[in-house]
């Protein structure tokens, strides 16, 4: 945890020292005017996310990142994923965000049949606990858990309707 808190300070000094502003709202957000366009920069731990729209401007930043802190994998082009999202750019000045994949990963990894029909997510039950029951081994717990975490992740990230 310490070497991440080490990480986020060096990489936002450095950013800061580049004109970016880090944002108050997302503290892994960075904005900074360049030729009178925003230029935004988003990042998850070692994953950035940079917007502009001038490409070379975008290329001047990337080397000014990369002679800190070494070469970088870079993506140019109207599809990408960033931490399971697909983002596409159709080019009408309009961005998709999907998350199906993400989401398909939940059901294949439930692997179970549930052809029950049921006419509310909930049923009678749902508050009721069976005291003979028998607890998850570690492995489902962890299944389990991912289950739930991803479409909480899904709907901060694309689908905040759910």
């Amino acid at each position: 945890m310490q070497s991440a808190l080490l990480w986020f300070k060096l990489f936002t000094s450095t950013l800061e020292g580049m004109g970016f502003k880090i944002k108050p709202y997302d503290l892994c957000v960075a904005n900074n005017v360049i030729n009178g366009t925003q230029f935004t920069i988003c990042w998850y731990i070692d994953n950035l996310k940079l917007s502009h729209t001038n490409e070379e401007i975008v290329k001047e930043i990337i080397s000014e990142i990369e002679e800190r802190y070494g070469k970088m994998t870079v993506m140019y082009g109207i599809k990408h994923t960033y931490l399971g999202m697909d983002i596409f750019f159709p080019g009408n000045g309009e961005v998709m965000i999907s998350m199906i994949e993400c989401l398909k990963e939940c059901i294949i990894t439930l692997a179970e049949v549930c052809s029950a029909m049921a006419t509310t997510p909930a049923g009678a039950r749902i508050f009721n606990s069976n005291p003979e029951g028998t607890l998850l081994n570690e492995e489902r717990q962890k299944t389990l858990h991912s289950i739930v975490a991803k479409p909480l992740f899904v709907s901060m990230r694309a689908r905040p309707d759910i």
